[in-house]
Parts: C-alpha cells; structure tokens; sequence
C-alpha cells in the first residue's frame, strides 16, 4: 500500500487536529509554529467559502510563523469579518504599506492596533485624525504620535468621543483646564485619568463629583476637598489628614517624613501608593521596607491599596531581592509573591523555593538576567519557556548552541541557530537527523552570515530540493 501524501494527511498540533471542530482547528492554527504547516492552513481556508464567524482567520493571521504577506491575503478573504484585520495590524511584522491600506478601509473595530503600532506612519495617523467618524479620530489622538499643538487644536470639537481623545492625550494644563469647565461625568473621568492635569483641576472635579478622584486622592490640595473625602471614604480608604507623629531619634528625624516626587510615605493610603509606585532611590526604598518590616507602618492599616503598595516595593528591583524576599511576609497574597517571581533578578534558590507556574517561568525566560536560570529553563518541558531563552540577550552562547543542535522543538532550535556566531556549531546543526523536517531551521542556517559558504549551499540545496517535493 502506497504512503498517504504529505498533503493529504491530517496536520495535527499539540494534540489539536486541524479541520476535526472549531475548537480543534481554533487551537491548532493558534499553536502551529512550522511554516509549512500554517502555510497549508492558509492555503485550506483561501480555498474554501468561509463559514466560520473570523475567529479562526483571526487566530491563523494572529500567527507570527506565517510570513506576513500572506496572512494579509488571509485578512483581506476574510475582510467581512473583524478579527482577521484586527489581528493583522497587531503584528510587529506589519508593513507600513499594508497598515496604511487597512487603515484606508475606514473601519473603527481595526483602527486602535493601526495607530498603536510602531510601524504606522505619521501620515497614515495624520490622515486617520481627519476622518468623519469620532472614534477613528479619538484613537489617532490617544496614541500621542500627534503633535502637541495638533491634539490641542481638537479641544474645540463638539464630538465627545474627540475630547475624551483630548483629555486623555493632552500634556496642556491649558487645555485640561478649558475641558474640566464644561465636563460631565464621563469627560472629567478622562481629564483626572491624565497625570498632566492640575491639582486645581482636580480639586474642581473633586468638588463636583467626588467619587470621581478617590483613586487620585493623592493629587487634591484643597483642604475642604479632603475633608469631603475624609468623611465621605475616610473609614474605607483610611485617609488620613496629618503627617505622623514626628520621632524623637535625630537621626530619624532627618529623613521624616520621607516624600518621593511630591508624595509622602505614610501621610495616607493614596500617598504611600503613590510615593511606593515611583520610588527608585535605593536608600529610599529601603527605608520604605524596614518601616514596613519594623512595623513602623503598619500595612495591615491600609486595607484597601496596602497589597498593591506591598507589590510596587516587592516588583521594584531597586529594592534588594533578599529584603523584598523579607516582606513579603507581611501578606497572603498571591500577587505580591508574583511580583517577586517576575523579577529579573531572581535567583535560583528562590525558583526552586516557589515552583512558579508555566506562565510566569515564559514571563521569566524573556527578563531574567540570572546565568544560571536561564541555563535552567533552557532545558524546560514547556517550548514556550526554551523559546523565551532563546530570545534573552543574556542567554549564554554556549546554552544557544547546545538548544541549536538538541532541542526537540525544530522552531525552537530555529530560533536559537539565528543567533549563533560559530561555523562549527552551526556545521553540526546542518548534521541533524531532523534537520530538512524543518523549513525554518533550514532557512535559519541559510540565512546565518556566520556559516561557512559550504553550509550555507548545502542548506539553499535543502530547501530547493523540499519545494520541488
């Protein structure tokens, strides 16, 4: 009996059969990671009417291992719906040309990718912020590619959608001051969102709808305002009106109260949050964590921002790994534990203390700057995580070139040849058994200017010969 040609035999992914359901053929197109394999796909889907509402386009198009060009063919057959454009013009391989194009297509549910991604042209937003419906000009001012004075000159539209754009965007206090006189609830709500807005003004929206700035209770001058505040969310957010009680150590009394950018630590629940969101002096933060620590603050006190204080200071590697390691102590919850596990400089004692998760050990192979961990993941049962490794710039060569040449993901293996510098090691990554299976591995030696000429040739032969087959 004759084998079954290689098109014809069903393409299966992680246990995903392509083409069996929805579900199956949904995840199978979104885990797909060799190029032959999503380009089949393609080729599936362009081939036949489509009956399904985009969602499985839009995760085929969402696939960074199919070229480009071709998921833009993909979008366009698929244009009727949303998700195959949306997800096209999130790709970080998205041409300006082909931006500009979906952005000529004038439909709002795509623009927002259009205007946040880094390779649109400016003439392609500038374009965008002229057109006749609000919400396209909204999201071309709120990307903040425009001109200042540009963004500015919308102040005056009647639309809201464009002044909720305005206020978001605009870094003039001029301006914001111009919006806040006539704003409702919605506008003011953008207007205290901008951390260019004055205190004036938010002690104006304060004095109007109070509930708008609690969460910028930080920012208000006014006494009157904090008092309203006080009594209105007092026992809630524990805002308290007086700095504590200054110590009677000397010593002490030369770093108290201790203020960051403008905001003081320990003054309230809305000004510690804030001083422990932009702390970076070391010896400032340190002092933060043994207040903590000597009870000197007492976050059981704040109850309603202190686990998010407790995870700015945690996350902040200003602050040594082995006193962010001590506090967090000071509470159950996961995510303060997470923001340790997140950190780049988190050590190997400490991953084996924890056990992360597959999640948050693919977050750690991209940020670490740990040798040793990185040497760890390396070998990790999750291709996921050995390809955040290989995209580390501190990954060690020599760990590159062991995954070159043994790991089990051809697309992983891919990755890390693109990155070696040896003609040896690369010799012997042409020398794998599987080495043809993969078009990408073949490309990735072709394509490597540090590969011998003889290499290089034999791995162009390769791909020639797997095209005419």
């Amino acid at each position: 009996m004759s084998a079954v040609p290689q098109s014809k035999q069903p393409i299966v992914v992680d246990g995903w059969t392509w083409g069996l359901d929805a579900l199956h053929s949904q995840e199978a197109a979104f885990l797909a990671k060799d190029l032959n394999t999503v380009c089949r796909m393609a080729d599936e889907l362009l081939a036949k009417p489509i009956t399904d509402d985009g969602e499985l386009i839009g995760l085929l198009v969402r696939n960074l291992v199919l070229p480009f060009d071709r998921a833009n063919q993909l979008a366009k057959y698929g244009q009727k719906h949303w998700q195959p454009a949306y997800y096209l013009c999130t790709r970080k391989d998205a041409s300006p040309e082909a931006l500009d194009e979906w952005a000529e297509a004038g439909d709002w549910r795509w623009i927002g990718p259009i205007v946040e991604n880094q390779n649109t042209k400016l003439e392609t937003i500038e374009k965008l912020s002229r057109s006749k419906e609000p919400r396209i000009v909204s999201d071309a001012i709120t990307c903040r590619r425009l001109p200042r004075e540009t963004i500015d000159s919308f102040a005056n539209r009647k639309e809201l959608e464009i002044k909720r754009g305005v206020a978001r965007a605009t870094q003039n206090p001029a301006v914001l001051r111009a919006l806040a006189k006539k704003a409702d609830y919605q506008l003011s709500f953008f207007i205290c969102l901008n951390p260019h807005t004055p205190p004036d003004v938010i002690n104006e929206i304060g004095r109007r709808d109070l509930d708008l700035i609690v969460p910028h209770a930080y920012r208000v001058t006014d006494p009157a305002v904090i008092r309203s505040l006080c009594d209105s969310y007092g026992e809630e957010y524990e805002v308290y009106l007086n700095y504590k009680p200054m110590p009677a150590d000397p010593e002490l009394q030369k770093s108290w109260p201790l203020v960051v950018n403008g905001h003081c630590w320990g003054l309230n629940e809305p000004e510690s949050l804030a001083a422990a969101a932009e702390v970076k002096d070391r010896e400032q933060i340190l002092r933060m964590a043994d207040d903590l620590s000597s009870l000197r603050l007492d976050i059981a006190k704040y109850p309603t921002l202190g686990t998010q204080i407790l995870q700015y200071l945690i996350g902040n590697e200003a602050l040594p790994i082995e006193v962010a390691r001590h506090i967090l102590r000071l509470s159950p919850n996961r995510g303060c534990r997470d923001k340790l596990l997140e950190r780049s400089d988190l050590t190997l004692e400490l991953l084996d203390e924890f056990e992360p998760c597959v999640e948050q050990l693919v977050c750690l192979a991209y940020a670490t700057k740990n040798l040793e961990i990185l040497d760890r993941l390396a070998v990790d049962p999750d291709s996921d995580v050995r390809l955040g490794v290989v995209h580390n710039p501190n990954t060690r060569m020599r760990t590159l070139e062991n995954m070159a040449q043994a790991d089990t993901d051809l697309y992983v293996a891919a990755t890390a040849t693109e990155r070696l510098t040896s003609a040896e090691i690369l010799e012997r990554v042409l020398n794998r058994k599987d080495f043809s299976d993969s078009e990408a591995l073949v490309l990735a030696v072709k394509n490597n200017k540090h590969a011998s000429d003889g290499v290089r040739s034999c791995a162009a032969l390769m791909k020639l010969t797997a095209k005419s087959n």
